[in-house]
């Protein structure tokens, strides 16, 4: 036979909340399962699952202002200061995740490279010299007709001795591209 629970107190029913090192644990699995789908070339696949992990991130240091909200006070939701460490995990998924992002929509029929300039400022916020976002910033914004801009990110990458990074070519097909456009 089935109790019936007579208390209704909204504490009652609330899930239990994520911790910060769950979400950050969830969004690494997330990134893993996305970087296994940019292996098989499954890229839509991948692109949900770092949005995924990207939305755990979103949440880390919420949970205090959610428990709060409902009443509920206990050391894990009042709780909304990161360790170094946790610190240091949050900002690399981040990066990885908002890195990653940009390099499948790199690879789609019609690549979105206002969405990829994005989130390669993402990446860039946190790590400024972040060879691989500058490089898919800097071909994105070609593609975006921004010619000067990403003629200077690509030499600034050039200059830095990152020639693995940026073919000749590339930067040369930009500046006589500026060449024609600003003729």
């Amino acid at each position: 036979m089935a109790t019936n629970r007579t208390d209704d107190s909204l504490t009652d029913r609330i899930t239990p909340v994520i911790t910060d090192e769950e979400k950050i644990l969830n969004a690494q699995m997330y990134k893993n399962a996305g970087n296994e789908c940019y292996k098989t070339k499954d890229y839509r696949g991948a692109i949900g699952k770092y949005h995924r992990a990207i939305l755990q991130l979103k949440g880390v240091g919420q949970s205090a202002n959610l428990g709060r909200l409902l009443g509920v006070e206990d050391s894990h939701t009042l709780d909304n200061t990161l360790t170094p460490k946790l610190h240091e995990q949050l900002q690399a998924l981040k990066m990885d995740c908002y890195n990653n992002l940009a390099a499948c929509l790199l690879q789609q029929g019609e690549p979105n490279y206002k969405r990829i300039s994005e989130y390669c400022d993402n990446v860039l916020e946190i790590s400024p010299e972040n060879v691989k976002a500058s490089y898919r910033k800097g071909v994105a914004l070609y593609h975006l007709g921004k010619y000067d801009d990403a003629e200077e990110i690509l030499k600034h990458i050039y200059k830095k001795g990152r020639f693995n990074m940026v073919p000749k070519p590339t930067i040369y097909f930009t500046s006589e591209k500026i060449h024609v456009y600003t003729a």
